[in-house]
């Protein structure tokens, strides 16, 4: 049984690709081993029988031609590229610092609006069944918060 290695080796022999010393070896594998000559023979056929079938492609033009024409393809659409976002990059000039100004507006008068306290009436009347009863009340606007002292008065 021959291994992938040898087969490779073989393939490589057919193909005139192994150094002198290899090629060498892998003709007295040939001479001794009927395996590897079924092998070879087998690629041998394979190969000739692509080779006479190969469809041969001619180009009208030169190879440097071309390719110099693939070349100058590529260098129109680059140029292309680069051209389309400078015409459709006008208005975001104009556009994004009035967004911008926007934005920064609509959040301060949010934080004002959020900063402010509701208007509540600090100075309340307050109604209480006690007779002799006083009240001090206390708002502070900084602290957000109002404070009522109620006192009944004993005698």
């Amino acid at each position: 049984m021959i291994n992938q290695e040898t087969k490779l080796k073989l393939q490589a022999h057919l193909d005139h690709e192994l150094s002198a010393a290899e090629s060498r070896r892998m003709g007295a594998l040939l001479d001794q081993d009927p395996e590897a000559r079924a092998l070879f023979a087998e690629l041998t056929g394979l190969r000739s029988a692509l080779k006479g079938n190969e469809l041969e492609l001619k180009l009208p033009e030169t190879r440097e031609f071309y390719w110099s024409k693939i070349e100058r393809a590529i260098a129109q659409s680059a140029r292309q590229e680069s051209r389309v976002p400078a015409r459709r990059s006008w208005w975001l000039r104009i556009m994004a610092p009035a967004i911008g100004v926007a934005l920064l507006m609509s959040a301060l008068v949010l934080v004002k609006l959020s900063s402010t306290p509701p208007a509540v009436s600090y100075l309340h009347e307050i109604d209480t069944p006690l007779q002799d009863t006083s009240t001090i009340s206390f708002h502070s606007q900084a602290a957000g918060m109002s404070v009522v002292w109620v006192q009944t008065q004993v005698y």
